[in-house]
């Protein structure tokens, strides 16, 4: 068997949240940020995992790089929906 890239994982997530999005009236924002770097104040380069996650998965594991590391849920890097804004529908 041949290993599977992480990006191709991530590719493959993002295919099947696209198709199941199609499916619903309403989509789901998420926020530019991960809950990490949004929690720090930090910049959040918006990838999956970000730069920040990867780098402290790095530093917590005492790696060198992260070669073998193919679960995403290892990063710990969870972009929450967006806040709704603005007064509440239906609501004076």
């Amino acid at each position: 068997p041949e290993p599977t890239s992480v990006t191709s994982l991530l590719s493959s997530l993002e295919v099947t949240i696209s198709n199941n999005m199609t499916n619903r009236d309403e989509s789901i924002r998420l926020c530019a940020s991960c809950d990490h770097c949004r929690a720090r104040k930090t910049r959040c380069d918006g990838n999956r995992p970000c730069s920040a996650c990867k780098q402290r998965h790095i530093v917590k594991h005492n790696l060198i790089n992260l070669d073998g590391v193919v679960d995403q849920a290892q990063f710990e890097c969870f972009y929450s929906p967006a806040k709704r804004r603005g007064p509440v529908p239906g609501h004076k």
